[in-house]
């Protein structure tokens, strides 16, 4: 279904092989059991279902997920999304460094040191996307150009990095006021 300038696609199964409950509190999921059989018509809140190794036994162990609708945004004292936000700060506290001993080649070495500098990239992709999903579900979204849309999803990215790596390295802020003024550059008739 388009929205605006951006197309919405069905969420891909993820696999799952338990644990603590994967999304925030909130998401709509709809889930495949380890007998092959789906919630089906019974999709519901993520915190209802058992993610737990054994589940709910036999035939009803969690094996795979997909999120159907995210958790709903909340606007808090501290501004806007500062639930979600919080949210993705504590999935990025809680994982590890990388570990730099696996510099085994140039392409390992140079991801190392991007790691390095930005964090781990598996909690980034996930502060990035929880961002991203929170300015999508918003309805001004719809109204955005192409320049709009894209300038917004790299300073989310950007913010991402600064969160889940060195928030003093210049370069990231500067790349956010970056995209911010080709937008509005435009919006005075001068395009880059």
């Amino acid at each position: 279904m388009a929205m605006g300038n951006v197309m919405k696609t069905e969420q891909a199964w993820i696999d799952w092989a338990g644990g603590e409950c994967p999304v925030p509190p909130g998401t709509k999921v709809e889930v495949r059991y380890d007998s092959g059989t789906l919630s089906g018509g019974n999709p519901g809140l993520a915190e209802n279902w058992d993610w737990s190794p054994e589940g709910g036994g036999v035939g009803y162990r969690i094996k795979a997920y997909r999120v159907l609708e995210p958790a709903p945004l909340a606007v808090g004292t501290n501004g806007i999304f500062s639930d979600s936000l919080q949210r993705i700060q504590d999935a990025i506290d809680a994982e590890k460094l990388p570990d730099d001993s696996q510099a085994a080649d140039p392409l390992a070495s140079m991801l190392d040191k991007r790691g390095a500098r930005y964090g781990k990239f598996i909690t980034h992709a996930h502060a990035s996307q929880g961002i991203k999903t929170a300015m999508r579900d918003l309805a001004g979204w719809q109204k955005l150009d192409n320049d709009q849309v894209e300038a917004l999803e790299m300073i989310a990215h950007k913010i991402a990095r600064i969160l889940n790596g060195d928030p003093n390295y210049a370069d990231s802020w500067v790349d956010i006021a970056g995209y911010a003024k080709l937008v509005a550059d435009r919006l005075q008739g001068v395009e880059r």
